[in-house]
């Protein structure tokens, strides 16, 4: 569909509109329109902004003035944003940023009094080794202060390094100290893993510096990172109340979901549970060793010896007593001696077991509930229903029913000291539960009575709103759309109406262009149009072929002798087939 014809008919369907639907159409596609505009201002503004860099971040006051001065005097615009604690923040168009960085540049801007390594870069003669120290020492200071700063919080560091003098007794020695300032970036904190981050960072660098003497302060004075401890303790007691609270309402819940269809509702039974965790971090290493081990070695040694038993010597001192004693003839004390020993050695079998506590566990359970007994209706000495209620309370068997299932709902271990406390007690008075009947009966009456009613109103209800919408929204529109259809109908008629006279016209035109002709021809009326067409190709024919003589004599031939070849080619196959 043409976009001309599209905008005619929407022209055509806002005309047939009514007054107050023209106003609705035409408040609604201006506040459409303003609110496009109003994006694409807003659109515009952002892509403004955003077209503007930084040039330089958290900049000094002092330092700001000078660069600004030099902006002005090349003509480039720019834009500054307040940082707080004396700095701001430059901003130059995005073009002008290569430019504005090689002025600023060339002034010596912004000058950084932080010195590193460079310091290193130029040797003064005669410098004494105290000098070589305290600029090493002013080296590692900058060089903290700038590797602090590339942290996403810190807007500036300063660090300070305290290293004492070494001496030659250990127990004179005094450990580096460290000190580190930091001025947070607005709206920004430093998490405890990132301060810690620094102190480490701090402690690798300097030698033996150690993480605990180094002191991390902020802009204002406060220490950092002296809480962590404290705030690891707190938020593990934060998490293990969270992990008892949902173990206890876990508890409860299944305590109420069991006993809730037996007493009579939810609303009957009330449960609470308190379970007591142990919390502590417990691992046990143990070893066993098995007494039947696999022997690894055995050792027998078997000694036998034969002869006479030996004199013992002994008496007075001198040299009768260093003789020996003779042994006589008809002595035979011999004797005979032996000895076995036996050695095993076993593969020596050990287990290892180590066993870590999880993260909890329980201790004790105790639980206590209390549920509602029995509202019955009286009944006189013939049976009938009075009208008047009693409570009656739950037998002792009922109530040890119900406290076994507490004890198997929630996995009761009394071995373990858990205990299980069920009461009964009255929740409801009578004069309230005979109001809460009567209301009841008096609403069911009710709905009981106006029940037909209210049916049948509804589908009135739902008929008039059918009605309506059919009257508002259908019916003008299907109007809407036979006018349409209708007013194309009435074109498409129109078109044909023009073909048809067109056609007339035409025909009108060839009988009389075809009377001329014969006339002019003086062609008579017995000639059909059949021979006329005839004759008019002989004669093309013939004029043809006095003005092609040579062509068309040649094409002749051709005709014989295709003539002439396709006879020869005939009658050779049937010679054929006749010698078969």
């Amino acid at each position: 569909m043409d976009f001309k014809e599209l905008l005619t008919q929407l022209t055509k369907a806002f005309l047939k509109l009514e007054r107050s639907q023209k106003i609705i159409v035409a408040v609604s596609l201006i506040a459409v329109i303003g609110f496009f505009v109003f994006l694409i201002l807003v659109s515009t503004a952002e892509d403004k902004s955003y077209t503007y860099k930084p040039l330089y971040e958290s900049v000094p006051y002092t330092e700001a003035k000078l660069i600004v001065e030099e902006l002005k005097k090349s003509g480039i615009d720019y834009s500054i944003q307040d940082n707080g604690e004396n700095f701001a923040t430059i901003k130059v168009a995005n073009e002008d940023l290569p430019e504005a960085r090689m002025r600023i540049a060339s002034l010596g801007l912004p000058k950084d009094n932080r010195v590193g390594f460079e310091i290193f870069n130029e040797q003064q003669f005669g410098a004494t080794d105290f000098d070589q120290q305290i600029k090493y020492l002013r080296a590692i200071e900058g060089e903290l202060s700038k590797t602090v700063e590339m942290l996403e919080p810190v807007q500036t560091a300063k660090v300070h390094i305290a290293i004492p003098q070494e001496s030659l007794f250990v127990s004179r020695q005094v450990p580096p100290t460290a000190s580190v300032v930091v001025t947070l970036k607005e709206n920004m904190i430093l998490l405890p893993k990132q301060i810690k981050g620094i102190k480490y960072l701090v402690a690798s660098a300097v030698p033996k510096l150690s993480v605990d003497n180094v002191t991390v302060v902020n802009a204002f004075g406060e220490p950092l990172g002296d809480n962590d401890e404290i705030t690891a303790s707190s938020e593990e007691a934060k998490l293990q109340m969270t992990y008892k609270n949902r173990f206890e309402k876990m508890y409860e819940k299944k305590i109420v979901d069991v006993l809730a269809p037996v007493i009579g509702g939810r609303d009957r039974v009330v449960a609470k549970v308190t379970i007591e965790f142990d919390f502590s971090k417990q691992e046990s290493e143990k070893e066993y060793y098995d007494p039947e081990s696999v022997v690894r070695s055995e050792q027998t040694v078997d000694e036998v010896r034969e002869g006479f038993k030996p004199k013992e010597i002994g008496g007075v001192p001198g040299a009768v007593s260093n003789i020996g004693p003779v042994q006589g003839i008809g002595d035979n004390g011999r004797e005979k001696y032996e000895k076995s020993k036996a050695t095993t050695n076993y593969e020596i079998s050990k287990t290892v077991s180590k066993e870590k506590a999880e993260f909890s566990r329980i201790k004790r359970i105790t639980a206590a509930v209390v549920v509602d007994g029995d509202y019955r209706e009286k009944v006189d000495e013939n049976g009938n229903k009075t009208g008047e209620y009693e409570y009656v309370p739950l037998t002792e068997a009922q109530l040890e029913a119900i406290k076994a299932l507490v004890v198997q709902a929630i996995g009761i271990n009394f071995d373990r000291g858990d205990e299980v406390s069920v009461r009964n007690f009255q929740f409801k008075s009578i004069e309230e539960l005979l109001n809460r009947k009567v209301i009841l009966n008096t609403w069911v009456d009710r709905l009981a009575k106006y029940v037909p009613i209210n049916t049948l109103l509804q589908y009135l209800f739902a008929a008039i709103v059918l009605f309506i919408f059919y009257r508002q929204v259908i019916r003008p529109f299907a109007i809407r759309m036979l006018e349409e259809l209708k007013e194309e109908e009435e074109d498409i008629q129109l078109e044909l109406d023009k073909d048809e006279e067109l056609e007339e016209d035409l025909s009108e035109k060839y009988a009389a262009m075809r009377k001329n002709v014969e006339v002019a021809l003086g062609l008579h009326d017995g000639i059909s149009e059949e021979q006329i067409k005839y004759d008019l190709l002989v004669e093309e024919i013939s004029k043809y072929i006095s003005e092609h003589t040579d062509e068309v004599s040649n094409l002749f031939q051709l005709l014989i002798e295709e003539e002439t070849n396709l006879g020869n080619k005939n009658q050779e196959s049937n010679s054929k087939r006749g010698r078969r």
